[in-house]
């Protein structure tokens, strides 16, 4: 998981790649899906294979992108993604301190002054 603080900016390349590790190729343009509105936003560049991630709220998201595998006219999905966390600096939650004080041991305390 990649961490974020809102107003930070992360960039995503995909890069196929053969089971040996090599470059691959892939048919046609992937497509960017985005699971956590409201804590990262997508920016898909014009190459397509390259997006950037904005984080706009406090929060868990993921960033998938499926390309098509089969260089011929058939199909062969391929999915992948990426899952970020994103901070603030803003209040996220509220604590409460709580004092206890006994009656007793404070006039005690008081007579004794």
């Amino acid at each position: 998981m990649t961490s974020l603080k809102v107003g930070q900016f992360a960039k995503l390349s995909l890069l196929p790649e053969t089971s040996s590790g090599a470059p691959a190729k892939v048919d046609g343009l992937p497509t960017w899906e985005l699971e956590g509105a409201g804590v990262v936003e997508i920016q898909a560049e014009s190459d397509g294979f390259t997006v950037t991630v904005t984080a706009v709220g406090a929060g868990q998201a993921s960033v998938y992108a499926t390309v098509d595998a089969d260089l011929g006219d058939g199909v062969r999905l391929i999915r992948s993604g990426v899952s970020f966390v994103v901070t603030s600096d803003e209040a996220q939650s509220l604590k409460i301190g709580v004092e206890v004080t006994d009656p007793d041991k404070e006039i005690e305390i008081k007579k004794r002054g």
